[in-house]
């Protein structure tokens, strides 16, 4: 089950306050997609394991620069806006939700100057209906997130969204960190046999079985690892 009941099970302060805080945006969670999700996936047809999933999709936006923003479950449209999603998290907290959450180490980082900039913002955690339809009414539900209910606390994310209105593309041109799960992955080539740009010029942080991360600098991983 990904939510938790109210107040518990939660990281205490010092775990989340410790070290530089970074905004990631993982590409898949620990379980399969759905079937619509599959369809929407970059890479090839539709993926068979959760691994897969995120590998693929980290491809896309690497090959891409731009990333799908989604209507946020219980925010379509009308009353919602597509956005694209990420986790305030210090290094502390990336282990926590690695160890003790669903996510998988594959997608990026971007810093608070980048989400701002970009016009990010964090989500309203709402307890009651009545602010949810206020924000609703406003045409804002993609800014609250509901734990009105005893197994409905989502507050662990920690999420900040950013809003594409009715587009379904969010640009990246710069990442503070493109992030993976295995140490020998490479994105595909372009036609003239050339990594993606993001990847041959943004720092490379490879989760390991350490709990923690490997960090490569820029250019450093543009080799056949086969070779």
């Amino acid at each position: 089950m990904d939510n938790l009941p109210v107040d518990k099970d939660l990281p205490n302060e010092a775990t989340v306050a410790g070290g530089d805080t970074l905004y990631y945006h993982f590409t898949q969670r620990g379980r399969n997609p759905s079937q619509r999700a599959q369809w929407r996936l970059y890479g090839d047809a539709a993926s068979r394991t959760p691994q897969v999933a995120a590998q693929g999709r980290l491809d896309g936006i690497l090959k891409e620069r731009r990333m799908m923003a989604n209507y946020q479950y219980g925010a379509d449209k009308p009353y919602g806006q597509r956005c694209v999603c990420f986790s305030e998290a210090t290094p502390e907290y990336v282990r926590w939700l690695m160890t003790e959450r669903p996510y998988l180490p594959w997608g990026i980082a971007l810093t608070r100057t980048d989400i701002v900039r970009r016009g990010g913002k964090p989500v309203q955690y709402v307890t009651t209906p009545e602010a949810l339809h206020v924000l609703e009414s406003q045409f804002l539900a993609h800014e609250a997130v509901s734990i009105d209910g005893p197994w409905k606390d989502w507050r662990w994310e920690r999420e900040w969204r950013i809003s594409e209105g009715r587009r379904e593309w969010h640009a990246i041109d710069s990442v503070r960190a493109v992030i993976i799960g295995d140490e020998k992955w490479r994105p595909t080539k372009d036609e003239h046999g050339e990594y993606p740009e993001l990847w041959r010029t943004s720092p490379i942080w490879v989760w390991t079985r350490a709990r923690k991360f490997k960090e490569h600098p820029p250019g450093a991983l543009c080799f056949d690892p086969k070779a």
